[in-house]
């Protein structure tokens, strides 16, 4: 997405069949890892998860009858004068509670119980507010480093007057935050040691399972922004990790703030953990990090312990990168996208992918890892990944054996199908006809979203090496699609399936629109439109005749044989029936017209100008231009000098072509005025024929298009020869007047002459 506009989605485009549920852990460490890469495209909710933590530990530790809601009201939407009178309502036993309060189940219970450090706490919460929430980027605001050197001397004198260990951790929270923010990092070390010391960090919940308090790590990471902002980034990323392994409202901070540049400080940082599950969330963190290859940090966690947590979390992430690097790659038709935006597949990829099957089929037969069945089914969905789909199913059906676990019963299924799809061989009636029932019936098809794409491709491909360009075409796009501009190899391909005496389900699929009806009459429709638009009336009619006559008013009614002075594309006109015809009687009349002109000489005029008008209506210009096109676009206009006729059109894979070409028409207007026997005629067919010199002018390099104001341009004589013959020789005709009565743009040419 560009930063200030619209752009084409240039996402990756390919296929997964890993469901990351045969994973699920109830450790949301390791959740966060299994979603890592949806978080990623989404974006973390950790705003949200940050207030709702906060507000459960607030009912937690302070009053648990009191309603989230209620304790959001007081804490994030009261402003500094609410809160004060909520102060005087707690010290003093003759005040009520503000109005604003009155129902309020949390204030409630800070009066009763006279809870004034609490409301003092509150009340130095807000003060520190403007410095330390989110800046807005567009604006150039900075916070102001006294002030909030000042809130941390007031911070200090409300924490020595204040009891409550867990008011003096959230007081320690706010100075060291304020210190980091102001970038006064070794006051922000100094305020810890010294408040740290004096604080008994509270936990919560059962004996046993108790949690320590989120404010403590919401500290620790301001701790660790200090460290970093003083270069120290082995303390720092290791202060990062504990947070990120103990606290999910700061976890994807803590993620994205963990850095370490070398291999030094990176074994400095493995020192300071305590025992090996810290050493595994070290590791487990710098897997993640961008374009990074786990083989290494997987190794290293199963030297420590092979049942770790975090090894089946890295060969998910592992799977996951190989499945766009390589998964069905050969037949993506993405595949051009993902090289060029996304440099998939990775130069390496192909060694990659051998180097995990191995290590995958190594960890499975030693069995030492939790679950040996599923690394070995990954080693079957990595033989699938790397394209050799009868290994992969051998694999996955020797898994299958001795499998009861449902979520690997259903992935195993799955992998199946995905094997079996890519690895059909030819598109055979037997195949197509597995492919049908598959995409009609099969379960995991219906389920999982990536396969429609991957058996459209996968066929696509296969057909395209047939030589079968309609079949696949249709794997990829309804017949709608190609009507901007047809394409001849793809009909007559399409065709042949009419002549099958019995087409396989795949096929009466093809031959099919949406709503079930042929697309024969389609077909022959849109080959007459292609020989149309090559002016070869004789052969479109013959394709037209294959459409029963009935049947022609179902693609349209037309009146290109209306001439106009000014031309409108969407301008009303004559609805009676007896003006219009359908495109097979539009060809058929201009058959007979050119029948005319070689039988009736005599009258010959007037048919070269009937034909003529059809062919210049029939063009862009024309206000029939659907007669030889499905789809007409104002903004090929500006085009017009390129000498293109095909321009890009969104979902039609092969643009939309536009009819620019007058010639044949300017032929015929000629042919008119040189047979006409009355000025009358020659002088409509003289500026018929103007106006084909016009659309020429248009499309020359000597046309520059007025810089404003819809200002008519000056016209070449080798443009205007038309214009000047109407002024030279038909001045006083009836059409002439009408002429300069209704057409601005001749009057203006015609007084500029003058």
């Amino acid at each position: 997405m560009n930063a200030c506009g619209p752009s084409d989605d240039l996402g990756f485009q390919g296929y997964s069949f890993l469901n990351p549920g045969i994973v699920l852990s109830q450790d949301s460490v390791a959740n966060f890892f299994i979603r890592f890469d949806d978080l990623m495209q989404t974006g973390f909710p950790e705003e949200e998860v940050r207030i709702q933590d906060n507000l459960s530990e607030w009912q937690v530790s302070i009053c648990e009858a009191a309603t989230v809601d209620d304790i959001r009201r007081v804490i994030y939407d009261s402003d500094p004068d609410q809160l004060l009178l909520l102060r005087t309502a707690v010290i003093s036993k003759s005040q009520a509670l503000p109005f604003s309060y009155r129902d309020n189940s949390f204030a409630k219970f800070l009066q009763r119980n006279q809870c004034r450090e609490t409301v003092d706490y509150l009340l130095y919460a807000k003060a520190c507010e403007p410095y330390v929430g989110a800046q807005n980027p567009w604006k150039k605001e900075k916070r102001d480093p006294k002030k909030m050197v000042e809130l941390i001397d007031r911070g200090r004198k409300e924490f020595r007057k204040t009891d409550s260990h867990y008011m003096r951790l959230r007081y320690a929270y706010q100075m060291i935050r304020l210190a980091h923010y102001a970038q006064e990092y070794e006051l922000a070390l100094e305020l810890y040691d010294f408040l740290m010391p004096k604080i008994d960090v509270p936990s919560f919940g059962e004996e046993g399972e108790e949690t320590t308090s989120l404010i403590y790590y919401w500290l620790l990471g301001h701790k660790a922004g200090a460290l970093r902002g003083l270069e120290d980034r082995v303390q720092a990323s290791y202060y990062y990790a504990q947070v990120f392994a103990h606290c999910p409202s700061r976890r994807e901070a803590a993620f994205r703030s963990f850095m370490l540049r070398n291999d030094e400080e990176w074994e400095a940082c493995l020192l300071l953990c305590q025992n090996d599950e810290e050493r595994s969330m070290l590791y487990a963190i710098r897997a993640y990090e961008k374009d990074s290859r786990a083989i290494e940090e997987m190794q290293a966690i199963y030297k420590m312990d092979p049942s770790s947590k975090f090894l089946e979390m890295l060969l998910v992430k592992e799977i996951r990168e190989l499945e766009k690097d390589l998964l069905g790659v050969e037949f993506n038709d993405n595949r051009k996208g993902n090289k060029r935006y996304h440099r998939r597949p990775k130069s390496d990829a192909g060694e990659y992918v051998i180097e995990l099957q191995d290590l995958a089929r190594q960890y499975w037969e030693e069995k030492e890892v939790k679950r040996p069945k599923l690394w070995q089914m990954a080693e079957g969905y990595l033989e699938l990944i790397a394209g050799d789909y009868y290994a992969a199913s051998q694999t996955l059906r020797e898994v299958q054996k001795y499998t009861t676990n449902p979520h690997m019963e259903e992935q195993l299924e799955v992998l199946l199908l995905a094997a079996q799809i890519g690895g059909f061989g030819e598109p055979t009636d037997s195949v197509e006809t597995i492919a049908y029932n598959i995409r009609k019936g099969n379960e995991w098809y219906l389920k999982y979203p990536s396969f429609p794409d991957y058996m459209r491709d996968k066929f696509t491909a296969m057909y395209e090496e047939m030589k079968r360009p309609g079949k696949a075409f249709r794997c990829q796009h309804e017949l709608a699609d190609l009507r901007p501009n047809p394409q001849e190899d793809i009909i007559l391909d399409l065709m042949k399936i009419f002549q099958e005496s019995d087409p396989s389900p795949l096929e009466r699929l093809f031959s099919e629109n949406p709503d079930g009806s042929s697309i024969k009459n389609d077909l022959h429709d849109l080959r007459a439109l292609i020989y149309m638009q090559d002016n070869n009336f004789e052969a479109a009619f013959e394709e037209l005749r294959e459409i029963p006559r009935t049947r022609w008013g179902d693609y349209g009614v037309f009146d290109p044989f209306r001439a106009t002075l000014k031309d409108c594309i969407s301008c009303p006109h004559s609805k009676d029936s007896i003006d219009l015809y359908t495109r097979g009687a539009v060809v058929e009349r201009i058959l007979d017209l050119q029948y005319q002109i070689r039988a009736r000489p005599d009258s010959n005029a007037v048919f070269y100008l009937e034909i003529g008008v059809a062919l210049y209506n029939m063009t862009y210009f024309g206000h029939s231009w659907n007669v030889m096109d499905y789809h007409r676009s104002g903004s090929s206009w500006r085009y017009l000098r390129s000498g293109r006729n095909v321009f890009k059109l969104y979902g039609s894979p092969f643009g939309n072509r536009e009819h620019f070409n007058v010639d044949l028409a300017l032929y015929y207007f000629e042919k008119a005025r040189l047979a006409a026997k009355s000025d009358e005629l020659a002088a409509k067919a003289t500026y018929m024929a103007a106006k084909c010199e016009l659309v020429k002018f248009y499309q020359s390099e000597a046309y520059q298009e007025p810089p404003c104001c819809n200002r008519i341009p000056y016209i070449p004589p080798e443009y205007g020869e038309n214009y000047q013959r109407l002024m030279d020789y038909y001045s006083e005709t009836l059409f002439y007047e009408s002429l300069i009565e209704e057409c601005l743009y001749f009057r203006s040419y015609a007084l500029r002459q003058n």
